[in-house]
C-alpha cells in the first residue's frame, strides 16, 4: 500500500486463492463467521482496507484496486477469485476490468 501498511490474513495452502474484500462500513471480521466453511476449500486471504480494522490510514494518494494489486502481488497469486462485499465490490469489479486474465 502507498505509504502504509495493509494487515492481511492468509490461511494458506494449496487450494484455489479466495480473496474477500469488506465493505465500506466494517473490517474484515465481517468474514470471521465465513472462514471456517471456506478454509478446506479455498486458500482464503482477507484484509482490511486502508485506513479501516488494523490497516494504516493512508498518508498519500492510493485506490483500493492498487492495493489490492499490490496484496495479490505480496502472496504471489497471479490468478484468484475476488468477492466484495457492499462497497468492496466494486474493487473486485475494477480488479476484474484491469486484468481480465486474472
Amino acid at each position: 500500500m502507498a505509504g502504509g501498511t495493509l494487515w492481511a490474513e492468509d490461511t494458506g495452502g494449496d487450494q484455489p486463492p479466495l480473496v474477500l474484500v469488506h465493505a465500506d462500513w466494517t473490517d474484515s471480521g465481517i468474514w470471521d463467521p465465513l472462514i471456517p466453511l471456506l478454509r478446506d476449500r479455498y486458500r482464503v486471504i482477507r484484509y482490511d482496507l486502508c485506513g479501516f480494522g488494523r490497516s494504516a490510514r493512508p498518508t498519500e494518494p492510493f485506490t483500493r484496486v492498487g492495493d489490492l494489486e499490490a496484496l495479490l502481488a505480496h502472496f504471489g497469486i497471479e490468478e484468484a477469485v475476488v468477492v466484495g462485499h457492499s462497497g468492496g465490490g466494486g474493487t473486485a469489479i475494477g480488479l476484474a476490468l484491469r486484468h481480465p486474465e486474472m
